[in-house]
């Protein structure tokens, strides 16, 4: 074999200051030299553009050029198949202008592999080599994928001296030192000076979410090769689910509003009882948080306060029912018809923890609800994402805390219950009893009140009325790079019931991935 000028020219330099490679165990070599300066805003780049191709045993001078210009500490090592290639030197330090020359001894047999450098503390650039006495070819590479994923590009690497069965273990990550080709679909994948000569695997991935592998049997020097390569793609990754999901609530309306009408009536008379009208109501519920029940009775019937109250109410056209079902029924109709939450992983298959954000109008906590469940959550071939799961409601929260939401802002529904009815006014009506004055009567009043409200928001739960939302939803996923899920979109169909009456529900369902926080 005849030696290029290039190589005699570096034989005369010397082939004893040649040193062993790492190449063949593609460790990076330790920087033993730091008499060179770091470099990590600084820019490298090989002069030799694409691969360079050498014979067996050639050696040659390769440099690097660096930007700007300094006395970098550069390290020089092999990745790949190098085999018994060797470097002249593993740490030279750049010249006045920034370049940095290195001798490189080819292997004495027929492979591929990439010459590193590095700048200290700085960044780093590949240069394929490729090695053949038989010549070289080109490979054009063509993905068969069959499904409905798409890919920005192809990367297509090329290993000598190994089997797609070695390179499995490592998939998708691309096998070190290979030679590579990127390209948008559907623009050829082509690579080469790819050498003949020794066993050839090529590993094609779309992003690392889709990849395959096939072995070449043989190439010819100076020949274009089409090669095959099927695509499997990887399935989504559910282990790392963190999603906001919204699911827009529409249920059967007749149905539906039959049971908030229910709800709502079953709070008022919580509210209200026992009596005939507000203000009897009024009167019994001051009397039971009264510190002398007997003595409130009493007074109450010698002073006529049933009917006094009665006068009043009916002067000022007070009516609690009317003002609580006003507010409900604005609350519910002001909140976005959502079923909100967080979906995350919990490390099992098949299953997701759904935390409750709201109902309508009502978060989890104010739904006297618990905020955590266990939920359904797989994906299949297609990468449609399905989530199932039934959550939980109590129907007087809904309609009372939908009414608390309608109160101005900073208002309790007790205090704006205690200003519809004038407290202050029903104490000085009353007059007093006892020890009991009429800032006494005032803040009974209130008290009442607020324990008629607690009542009326607990109905459900004290009935043990708890209502139910069945759903089952299906998305297109998208995910990734690695397959990990990032957002859906689809529908979901289900059941609400409130323990005794049921509705059918369906609706867009969305998730995506939160934002991070703001620092």
């Amino acid at each position: 074999m005849l030696l290029s000028l290039r190589s005699l020219g570096l034989i005369a330099l010397g082939l004893a200051s040649l040193v062993p490679a790492c190449g063949a165990s593609n460790a990076e070599l330790l920087v033993i030299d730091d008499t060179g300066v770091p470099g990590p805003n600084a820019t490298i780049a090989f002069d030799e553009e694409g691969t360079l191709t050498l014979a067996p045993g050639e050696v040659v001078a390769v440099t690097v050029h660096t930007s700007p210009p300094a006395p970098y500490e550069i390290a020089f090592f092999l990745k790949g198949a190098a085999l018994d290639a060797s470097l002249g030197a593993t740490v030279v330090v750049a010249a006045p202008d920034g370049s940095a020359t290195v001798q490189l001894k080819a292997p004495n047999a027929a492979t591929s592999f990439a010459l590193r450098a590095k700048i200290k503390d700085g960044p780093a650039v590949d240069l394929l080599v490729a090695v053949s006495d038989k010549g070289f070819g080109t490979l054009h590479v063509v993905p068969v994928y069959e499904g409905q994923r798409e890919t920005r590009e192809w990367v297509a690497s090329v290993a000598s001296g190994t089997s797609c069965a070695a390179l499995a273990a490592i998939m998708p990550e691309d096998p070190e030192g290979a030679l590579t080709a990127v390209a948008e679909p559907p623009d050829p994948l082509l690579v080469p000076d790819v050498p003949v000569g020794p066993t050839l695997a090529v590993f094609v991935r779309g992003g690392h979410y889709m990849w395959g592998c096939s072995d070449v049997p043989s190439l010819g020097a100076g020949t274009t090769l089409d090669v095959a390569v099927p695509i499997v793609p990887k399935p989504l990754d559910l282990s790392a689910t963190l999603l906001d999901v919204d699911l827009a609530f529409a249920p059967d309306p007749g149905p539906w509003n039959a049971m908030l009408e229910g709800a709502l009536a079953a709070s008022l008379d919580a509210l209200l009882a026992p009596g005939p009208t507000d203000a009897y109501a009024l009167v019994v519920a001051m009397k039971e948080r009264s510190p002398d029940p007997a003595a409130f009775l009493a007074a109450a019937q010698v002073g006529g306060w049933f009917t006094l109250l009665a006068t009043h109410f009916a002067q000022n056209g007070i009516d609690l029912r009317a003002f609580v079902t006003t507010h409900a029924l604005a609350g519910l109709g002001s909140a976005p018809p959502l079923v909100s939450g967080e979906l995350s992983s919990v490390g099992a298959d098949g299953v997701a923890l759904f935390t409750l954000g709201a109902l309508g109008p009502v978060s989890a906590d104010e739904g006297g609800i618990p905020a955590d469940y266990l939920v359904s959550w797989s994906a299949d071939s297609f990468d449609d994402v399905n989530l199932g799961g039934t959550l939980f409601w109590l129907p007087s929260r809904l309609v009372a805390v939908a009414a608390e939401h309608a109160l101005p802002p900073a208002t309790s529904m007790a205090n704006a219950l205690a200003s519809e009815v004038e407290c202050a006014t029903v104490a000085s009506l009353l007059a007093g009893y006892g020890a009991c004055d009429a800032g006494c009567l005032q803040l009974l009043c209130e008290d009442a009140l607020a324990e008629r409200w607690l009542h009326a928001r607990d109905v459900s739960a004290v009935a043990g009325q708890i209502g139910t939302i069945a759903l089952q939803a299906l998305g297109l996923a998208e995910f990734d790079d690695v397959a990990a899920i990032t957002a859906f979109s689809g529908s979901w169909v289900g059941q609400v019931s409130d323990g005794v009456s049921v509705a059918q529900v369906s609706g867009a369902a969305s998730g995506v991935k939160p934002m991070p926080p703001t620092p």
